[in-house]
């Protein structure tokens, strides 16, 4: 591990701490942080979005405070850094994360999402009694290519909730409020809020992504599994999943023609994005296009989504088959017995040594001068330039030398079709037999 000076939170504000402890992170990347503020209340709406360049502490502070007397309303930001030119109001989707700061694992002991933990975190949150927010800081910002398959192995190592995997997931803020839905109210969650603390705060130590890649490692392929029908658990509040651009322009369609062929096209783009079951269904049945209204009633809506999520898990694990198909062609098995080396690598290109350049031997030829035996010969010019009669003549001399009878009847195709590829080889190995 490295390790960079912090204080602890003891005497200082939480948020600001945070918030310093984000912004040192990312101080060599150029984009955006992303503070997101969700009303309760609101289950649909977009909230309020706002963006604060990397070094710009006091601003996010204050977006963070500024909603802490409101009633109901949760407020987030994710170790991920946006594009610096997102829209105003925009919160972003996986395409728009240029760097990731580290992982975090939603563990919910009160939906049992709950596992062990592969490495040691560093710092812990605690979000509500029994539910946690682990995460781990790395020692440089990674791409999103580096980091998907490692929320992925993390999601699988911790059994922990399926925002564990999506790296543009937005999480809880030390120092604020967690206001409980509706779907946690009937969990028995109590309508007052819990308050988001630290359980362990942050030492400075930074991971280095090759100790985290190795202790991940046993999880770093998904299990095979065989397609199955879909059976949907409690769906979560829409509130606090990221969506992308492309996902959100689908959900929020109208007049989109065959309702069916858009669904089917909206479910596409939500299991292509890395959204679990839940997540996708929660995002179908709360869109925001007319297309939605098209459906008799809810459950209609659900039913379709569960027809369409299994066809498209279904053509996810059929590809996955092919392609271990495919590289099990491409790529030869090693031998069984490991005490024997590899083949040497075949060279892409074959080396001469000066020295070892024989004379070269005489060159028998088919058409002296044009045409040597063996050889692939191309003939090519403008259109009426004399191509085909040349080609031609050049067969029927070749044909006559190997005493080959030509009819009349010969003849006359050899003048039409002769000068075409096939015809001119069809007759050049028929001189060569």
């Amino acid at each position: 591990m490295h390790a960079l000076a912090t204080k602890s939170t003891a005497q200082t504000d939480p948020i600001r701490a945070h918030v310093e402890m984000l912004h040192g992170l990312a101080k060599s990347v150029d984009g955006l942080f992303v503070v997101s503020a969700f009303n309760v209340a609101d289950s649909g709406g977009d909230g309020v979005i706002t963006h604060h360049r990397v070094g710009d502490v006091d601003h996010m502070v204050e977006a963070i405070a500024a909603h802490q007397g409101t009633t109901g309303t949760n407020v987030y930001v994710g170790l991920q850094i946006m594009r610096k030119t997102l829209g105003r109001g925009e919160r972003g989707g996986r395409d728009d994360v240029v760097a990731m700061l580290g992982l975090v694992a939603d563990m919910d002991a009160d939906t049992g999402k709950v596992g062990e933990l592969p490495f040691e975190p560093s710092y812990v949150i605690e979000t509500s009694p029994g539910n946690q927010q682990p995460a781990w800081l790395f020692d440089r910002p990674l791409t999103v290519a580096e980091a998907a398959p490692l929320a992925a192995a993390l999601q699988r190592a911790t059994s922990s909730d399926s925002g564990t995997k999506d790296i543009a997931h937005v999480w809880r803020i030390p120092g604020t409020k967690n206001w409980p839905n509706a779907a946690k109210l009937k969990r028995g969650r109590s309508p007052d809020p819990a308050s988001v603390r630290y359980l362990q705060e942050w030492r400075g130590d930074l991971i280095t992504v090759d100790d985290f890649l190795a202790a991940l490692a046993p999880w770093a392929a998904a299990p095979e599994t065989e397609a199955k029908p879909v059976e949907l658990g409690e769906l979560p509040d829409v509130g606090g999943i990221a969506v992308s651009r492309k996902a959100a322009d689908l959900l929020a369609a109208d007049d989109v023609g065959d309702r069916s062929k858009h669904a089917n096209r909206v479910v596409e783009q939500l299991e292509f994005d890395g959204h679990s079951a839940e997540a996708a269904a929660a995002l179908f049945l709360s869109a925001t296009g007319n297309w939605l209204a098209r459906y008799k009633t809810e459950s209609a809506a659900r039913r379709d989504f569960t027809r369409l999520w299994g066809k498209e898990v279904a053509r996810r694990d059929e590809k996955r088959d092919q392609g271990a198909k495919l590289t099990a062609v491409l790529v030869p098995p090693k031998a069984a017995n490991d005490n024997v080396p590899d083949a040497k690598p075949k060279e892409r290109f074959t080396l001469t040594w000066f020295g070892d350049i024989e004379e070269g031997k005489p060159k028998n030829w088919t058409i002296k001068g044009v045409l040597g035996d063996g050889e692939m010969t191309t003939v090519s010019g403008l259109p009426g330039t004399g191509k085909s009669v040349i080609t031609g003549d050049g067969c029927f001399h070749v044909a006559a030398r190997h005493g080959v009878v030509w009819t009349p009847r010969h003849a006359r195709y050899g003048r039409l079709r002769c000068g075409r590829a096939a015809n001119v080889d069809r007759a050049a190995n028929a001189g060569a037999a």
